[in-house]
């Protein structure tokens, strides 16, 4: 009996030593609280990608800019150059113009073939008071170089028109044709009126009808253009 009761205590305090050997394992894995993790070695990467859901483009949208590269291109670098010479050439006559109050003053413009300067001395030189249209001399009587500056000014600044692709190239086509009229009327006053040549006004009508010719008619069509396919 004595020996059967050592045994069982024996076995109970190896069974509770046992038990808080098993407990102690158990919290050893933690790590302690005021210990910060350990930083990942990995470096991280960030990148500016859009998710997968953006990326993708609705057919709509690709045959879109399919169309518009099918398209042909509006002319606007050669009617913005053509403006910026038809510019230069008329701050050139208006600096003839109010250069030509100097009783000694002769313009380059001057040749055997004919001068600038009684071009622009004439009435013509003022057509809208010539027309009747304004008084002679007010501040509205605009000469041919001032109007000159003006339209290829507005040519000039053909690429950044506030008009869509169409109503663009026809404002050109009609702003186009309203000036090779004019230059038509100047030239019957210049051969048949005043009997003279003038390089300056020569020059004006060879842009105008230049703009006419290589910018607002190929312009016009390429608008007007369907697109293949």
């Amino acid at each position: 009996m004595v020996c059967k009761a050592c045994f069982r205590a024996w076995r109970k305090c190896c069974n509770s030593r046992d038990a808080d050997k098993a407990k102690n394992q158990k919290y050893t894995h933690r790590p302690p609280r005021h210990i910060a993790p350990e930083e990942s070695s990995t470096p991280q990467v960030y990148t500016t990608q859009k998710p997968l859901y953006e990326s993708f483009r609705s057919f709509s949208e690709i045959e879109d800019e399919e169309i518009m590269a099918r398209r042909p291109q509006l002319p606007t670098k050669r009617v913005c150059g053509l403006g910026i010479a038809g510019a230069l050439v008329a701050l050139y006559a208006l600096h003839v113009e109010r250069a030509m109050a100097d009783p000694f003053y002769e313009p380059m413009c001057v040749t055997r073939w004919g001068s600038c300067a009684a071009v622009f001395s004439s009435v013509y030189a003022h057509p809208l008071s010539h027309w009747g249209l304004v008084a002679a001399g007010s501040d509205l009587d605009f000469s041919l170089a001032f109007l000159g500056i003006l339209n290829y000014g507005v040519f000039a600044l053909f690429p950044v028109w506030p008009l869509k692709r169409g109503a663009a190239a026809k404002a050109l086509l009609a702003i186009s044709i309203a000036s090779c009229l004019f230059s038509c009327y100047l030239l019957y006053v210049l051969k048949v009126l005043l009997d003279d040549f003038c390089v300056v006004c020569t020059t004006f009508h060879v842009i105008n009808f230049s703009t006419l010719f290589f910018g607002a008619v190929p312009a016009y069509r390429a608008a007007a253009a369907k697109t293949k396919g």
